[in-house]
């Protein structure tokens, strides 16, 4: 038969009666009378003299990168967060009443679907976590797991299956000056043991000042001027001002993603 139909196809007769064929890891919408009827293919199939077709759907594997800014864990530090993706899109698979919207809806409105369900998704799943546990490889594969299966139902409307193995965080960028500040807080606490060990009332008075005005240890909480996963790419703070050095007399940033530590 499909020699057959590979055979008729090829011939203006064939075609004229109605033969078509669809290519490997595709579908095609079929209209009767202008509406939505079914989807053929792959392969060869007949349609009829009222019949027309719309533009091909990719039913074969695709990947796809996204990259969520001010991704916010659960102490509030903002992340970037680069998620790989790999899927599949089959809408054949999915319940009839959703079928005629599937036929007409763009693949890149599809993508920008998935981007916004991952994107919900994963901020819900990293909130749940301080920004300390990111490094560990155990979280990393169990937030991958997470986003796996929340995709994975969230998008099965459309037809849309996943392949977990390809679901992956490919990186989880802390600000700049958040690193900084780790490396501040253990350097005032080093400072201030020196300070102890050394016995001299000025050196340990002196640090105990620093130490409480930062309150870096104390709190636990982190110093940071600026964030540089901004949406222009830079090193600016929040608002843009490019610069990565705080202006003199500023404080540490206190905008909404950050607490004021310093009075």
């Amino acid at each position: 038969m499909n020699i057959l139909g590979k055979a008729v196809t090829r011939t203006r007769v064939g075609y004229s009666a109605g033969f078509r064929f669809v290519g490997d890891n595709k579908v095609v919408p079929v209209l009767s009378h202008g509406l939505f009827d079914r989807f053929e293919g792959p392969g060869h199939f007949w349609i009829s003299p009222y019949e027309e077709l719309l533009g091909p759907i990719h039913i074969g594997i695709q990947a796809a990168e996204f990259d969520f800014l001010h991704v916010l864990t659960k102490d509030q530090i903002p992340h970037k967060v680069s998620l790989n993706l790999v899927y599949q899109q089959n809408p054949t698979r999915t319940q009839r009443e959703v079928q005629p919207g599937l036929a007409r809806l763009p693949a890149k409105a599809l993508r920008n679907i998935i981007k916004n369900q991952a994107n919900s998704g994963l901020r819900l799943i990293i909130a749940q976590f301080d920004s300390e546990q990111l490094i560990r490889p155990g979280i990393k594969l169990e937030i991958q797991i997470e986003i796996y299966r929340r995709l994975s139902a969230l998008m099965k409307w459309a037809g849309v299956t996943f392949i977990q193995q390809e679901v992956l965080l490919k990186e989880v960028v802390p600000p700049k000056f958040y690193l900084q500040s780790v490396l501040n807080d253990y350097d005032l606490k080093l400072l201030l043991k020196l300070a102890k060990e050394s016995g001299n009332p000025e050196l340990m008075d002196r640090m105990s000042q620093i130490h409480k005005r930062y309150g870096l240890a104390a709190a636990g909480n982190k110093q940071i001027h600026y964030v540089d996963n901004a949406e222009d790419g830079g090193y600016g703070d929040y608002n843009g001002n490019g610069s990565s050095r705080p202006p003199r007399g500023r404080g540490p940033y206190s905008g909404p993603y950050f607490p004021r530590i310093l009075n």
